[in-house]
């Protein structure tokens, strides 16, 4: 197989780069068509959260936690469900984002997070359809190979 810029674009999620900030948007805006409430405060707009992190190349990055809340009867309490969206490519890519060795199986983070998000994302469709007398936080964390 070989990888063409929409693959590598798809494909490609690691922490700081485009790919990632492209699945944080979607993220968010499929969140948002369901009409659930997206955290805002001093360090979240719109339901994105963002952060700064130093990469394994000494470069200060930007990633992106991804915050809706689908509101139960009582707020005082909250259960709070996560997941990760970025992932790892196992050196399938250089520095320069150029394919330096081809192969079969690019990344096994892309199966990973993918089905984890689309987990979430599923939930956040059925639950809102259900009472609960807490508050229910969807969480998808980005750079989560560096521990944030």
């Amino acid at each position: 197989m070989q990888l063409n810029s929409s693959h590598r674009t798809m494909l490609d999620r690691r922490a700081g780069t485009n790919g990632e900030h492209q699945a944080a948007n979607y993220i968010a805006s499929m969140l948002g068509a369901l009409g659930l409430e997206a955290k805002n405060n001093q360090s979240t707009t719109n339901g994105m959260q963002q952060f700064n992190f130093t990469d394994d190349y000494d470069q200060k990055q930007t990633s992106y936690n991804v915050i809706y809340t689908i509101k139960g009867a009582k707020s005082e309490k909250k259960v709070v469900i996560s997941t990760y969206y970025d992932n790892f490519y196992y050196g399938y890519l250089s520095h320069e984002d150029q394919v330096i060795e081809d192969g079969e199986d690019y990344s096994e983070g892309i199966n990973a997070s993918a089905a984890s998000v689309a987990t979430l994302l599923t939930l956040a469709q059925v639950l809102p359809q259900n009472h609960f007398n807490f508050d229910i936080e969807l969480v998808f964390f980005g750079a989560s190979y560096y521990g944030n």
